[in-house]
């Protein structure tokens, strides 16, 4: 079942499947058709290694009827996907303009953004920023998307309440705080250094004594008694130690906050490893618009998320789910089970 622009439920039909390997022009999706604001869509649906980021434009398209395929198909072919979204890149961008250096500009972003779809079809390097549901570091490859005219959003975002969190994720990438962690992880060794062995008194040429001892023999004192020479060397007064340069002060201070950050950082990432949190949730459901489809990233994967009535969907495009009813899975929670509908 799927959810509608109504609020009713829907769907059916055979499922798709990415057969594509490297250099294949021949690949093909087959084709799962749906129920979708009274319509009958099909979507692509994929294979654990598919190119989730052209399936995730295209199942945008298609489910706005941007792009049309007759949803009675089993199975589309990669060269004819790319050839409907490219003239769909076309229509979409084909803003009449006198201006022969605006015409020349929206000629070069089309032909940038066609070389890109290469890219797309192996999968492409997101680099998320924990300042808001919206923020990525821009790529060249970002350009599909914007021409495309659809959204990219994730919902791994810092909770800027917590002070000493934000303070260092803050608006870093998933990569800067990799590479605080690096940093940190580099400060730290691996195990602690054993305690230093306690210092042995060295004693040469001692003669043993007839008893057997190897202390050496007794000299006499003023009152005729006797004492056995001490081996341990006389006590001196401690010096103070001198006070460390301004320089290396500096230093220790900076390695201080190296590990502290560091630490912070890689907390942060394991305690948020679903790569959604609370207020990401929250922000997605204030950023997306009711009706309104968009590409959703999450643990390295692109999806495509819908929202109506109020309730977060992303759509099933998995191998598992090619011949099942289910067509949504319901976003509400950080971790666990979910609903399918």
């Amino acid at each position: 079942t799927t959810p509608r622009s109504d609020g009713s439920c829907g769907g059916g039909g055979q499922g798709c499947v990415l057969s594509m390997m490297d250099g294949d022009d021949n690949a093909f999706f087959r084709l799962k058709a749906i129920g979708f604001g009274g319509r009958n869509v099909p979507i692509l649906a994929q294979n654990e290694n598919g190119p989730c980021p052209l399936l995730a434009i295209a199942n945008v398209l298609l489910l706005r009827g941007s792009i049309e395929i007759h949803p009675d198909r089993p199975q589309v072919g990669y060269e004819e996907l790319v050839a409907l979204v490219g003239d769909y890149l076309l229509v979409a961008n084909s803003q009449l303009s006198f201006n022969e250096e605006v015409q020349a500009n929206q000629a070069q972003n089309l032909s940038d953004c066609m070389s890109q779809f290469p890219t797309l079809r192996r999968g492409l390097d997101v680099n998320v920023r924990f300042s808001g549901c919206q923020e990525f570091e821009y790529t060249q490859e970002h350009i599909v998307f914007d021409l495309c005219r659809v959204r990219i959003l994730h919902g791994w975002v810092v909770d800027k309440q917590d002070k000493e969190v934000a303070g260092v994720v803050g608006n870093c990438t998933y990569n800067q705080l990799i590479e605080k962690v690096i940093e940190c992880n580099s400060l730290i060794p691996d195990e602690p250094a054993p305690p230093a062995a306690p210092a042995k008194a060295e004693i040469s040429n001692v003669e043993i004594s007839a008893t057997g001892s190897d202390a050496p023999p007794p000299y006499a004192l003023d009152d005729g008694s006797s004492a056995v020479p001490s081996l341990s060397p006389a006590p001196t007064a401690a010096a103070p130690a001198p006070a460390p340069p301004a320089d290396d002060a500096h230093g220790q201070e900076e390695r201080e906050r190296i590990v502290r950050e560091g630490l912070v950082a890689q907390s942060f990432l394991s305690k948020s490893a679903s790569q959604l949190t609370y207020l990401g949730l929250v922000e997605l459901h204030s950023t997306l618009g009711d009706n309104e489809l968009c590409a959703f990233f999450r643990n390295n994967h692109f999806s495509t998320l819908y929202k109506m009535e109020g309730q977060l969907y992303v759509l099933v495009t998995d191998l598992g789910y090619l011949h099942e009813q289910a067509v949504w899975e319901r976003l509400h929670q950080l971790d666990g089970d979910t609903t399918l509908c």
